[in-house]
């Protein structure tokens, strides 16, 4: 086999390992990524008014006034 040739190979096996390490090392650091913590809802609980302090009673809504909007 002459030199160029050897030389040839030797670099094709070089860029084939760089190739290769490179896609090892973002394979793993896609890996190690962590992800957020799933969901679990809210920490609080919600507020139930029970109906006999409920604000907008039938008398009320028939009172209530409509706010005034802003100029355009």
């Amino acid at each position: 086999m002459s030199r160029s040739r050897v030389r040839r190979l030797v670099m094709i096996a070089i860029a084939s390992a760089v190739v290769t390490g490179i896609a090892v090392i973002r394979y793993a650091a896609a890996s190690t990524t962590s992800s957020p913590p799933p969901d679990t809802g809210s920490t609080g609980s919600p507020v139930q008014p029970s109906p006999t302090t409920q604000y907008w009673t039938p008398e009320r809504m028939r009172n209530a006034k409509p706010a005034e909007m802003p100029p355009p």
